[in-house]
């Protein structure tokens, strides 16, 4: 490390994490503007921005835009028209724009997000600095090393190499290379600070801020916990397309999973709670045949729970980035990862998220799909419920 750089680090260093720096938050999901939150508690900032991307119709937008009014954040919502990268610039429909207000500070959880990163350079004053906030699972596939979010498609074969190169690499790094060249000509400038619930995975490349959520933890102490069991589900075609079977396997996993709950824990009230982006139908169903309470929450489900001040005595759920927050702000609460694994399929990001987990002391329960045809898994899977539902 030469003196000018050393200098210029720690000049940023001090100016990343100091108290009260103006700051424009650029977010995109829930679980980002809650990082954001506690980025304002902690850093004491009083002058802010929330900057908010977002698609017409999305569940996303509608429970950001429920978390942003309910807390009366400053913001600004800015509509995408289009999602495509090779046009990005004009798809946005805001670079434009004049933008008076400039930051010393930017914080972002778009590390991937080509979107995320051109609005950056919006809200940046000549030599400041960005700080990246957790993005959840995406931060935990950085912190091991993947450098851009296509790398969780990247064909296992040569042959299939070569269409994703052309298709959706290339085009992806060359406007991200044009976003970079737009950050140092606004002069801001990014040396991988991160502000990160995951400070024990350490990586040499990010300098590592911990996010405690001391502020959600300290109003959340006294909540009350009481006799429920919530289970967070997944995108049920992302896990299926992953594991290469068809949605209805999984969607087998997921009764079985749900039925075993019930039938432990008959006294208790089970909260199944969809993932934002999940558009499966059948799991409201099951559901409703045990008994099971199914409902899309207006918030992040941290935020519900800071809202409603009650949490439950078990969480489980696929993979969600929220048993990972809710282990920080509830040291001793009850919480499960359910992992869906298969023979000779390329788990890496999801046996990141395992080993991440497992070190901060969340309970992993693996279940591995042996190949069973699957017309033999939907006959098992039917009669299970018609039993249930005769009894």
């Amino acid at each position: 490390m030469n003196m000018s750089y050393r200098k210029n680090y720690k000049t940023y260093y001090n100016l990343a994490f100091s108290k009260g720096t103006p700051t424009a938050f650029v977010v995109e999901t829930p679980f980002q503007l809650l990082c954001a939150i506690e980025a304002i508690n902690e850093f004491q900032i009083e002058h802010y921005l929330v900057v908010v991307p977002y698609f017409e119709n999305s569940f996303r937008w509608s429970q950001l835009e429920s978390m942003l009014k309910e807390l009366n954040l400053r913001h600004k919502a800015i509509q995408i028209t289009e999602n495509s990268h090779n046009d990005l610039f004009k798809q946005t429909g805001v670079f434009a724009e004049n933008i008076i207000e400039k930051f010393p500070r930017i914080m972002t959880g778009g590390y991937y997000s080509l979107i995320g990163r051109a609005l950056c350079t919006l809200y940046a004053a000549n030599d400041s600095v960005c700080v990246y906030l957790d993005d959840g699972t995406a931060t935990i596939a950085i912190l091991n090393g993947l450098e851009t979010f296509l790398e969780y498609d990247k064909p296992r074969y040569w042959s299939d190499r070569k269409k994703w190169y052309r298709e959706s690499y290339k085009p992806y790094m060359d406007v991200a290379s044009r976003i970079s060249h737009c950050w140092k000509e606004v002069g801001l400038n990014d040396y991988n600070f991160l502000f990160t619930i995951y400070s024990q995975r350490k990586n040499n490349k990010f300098v590592i801020y911990s996010n405690t959520f001391a502020h959600f933890r300290n109003t959340l102490q006294h909540s009350s916990i009481n006799n429920t069991i919530w289970v967070l589900g997944a995108v049920s075609s992302s896990i299926s397309s992953t594991l290469q079977i068809a949605e209805q396997v999984f969607e087998g996993v997921i009764w079985s999973k749900l039925a075993i709950l019930r039938k432990k824990y008959p006294k208790h009230e089970i909260l199944f709670i969809p993932h934002v982006d999940d558009r499966n139908v059948n799991v409201q169903h099951f559901c409703e045949i045990l008994g099971i309470r199914y409902e899309r929450l207006p918030y992040c489900v941290e935020y519900y729970a800071y809202y409603k001040q009650q949490v439950p005595e078990i969480l489980c759920g696929f993979g969600s980035t929220a048993l990972s927050t809710f282990r920080i702000i509830f040291p001793k609460m009850n919480i499960v990862d359910w992992v869906i694994s298969r023979k000779g399929i390329n788990m890496r990001v999801s046996s990141m998220v395992s080993a991440t987990f497992n070190q901060m002391g969340i309970e992993i329960q693996c279940t591995q799909i042996e190949g069973i045809p699957l017309m033999n898994r939907l006959k098992r899977w039917i009669k299970s419920l018609f039993r249930l539902i005769l009894k």
